[in-house]
């Protein structure tokens, strides 16, 4: 068999090999691309909510200052009877 046929065959192998991994390495990098926007999404889900609860702690905080800044106001001024 002529010889430039065996040094024609390992470099088919060795390039074959090298298609492979550049498409399986691309299939991979699609599926990490996915994972990495699945993680993004719950994270903005996460801080959405993690607004959401600041948004009502601030509005509870503010109802009790007022509660308390009426009370305060009401012992200034009491109602007398008579």
């Amino acid at each position: 068999m002529n010889p430039a046929v065996f040094n024609w065959g390992s470099v088919a192998v060795i390039v074959g090999c090298y298609l492979l991994g550049i498409y399986f390495n691309s299939r991979g990098i699609a599926q990490v691309n996915k994972r990495i926007d699945d993680l993004r999404s719950g994270m903005n889900h996460r801080l959405n909510d993690v607004n959401y609860r600041i948004s009502d702690l601030k509005d509870f905080v503010h109802s009790e200052i007022q509660r308390a800044a009426d009370r305060i106001d009401r012992l200034e001024h009491p109602v007398l009877r008579s």
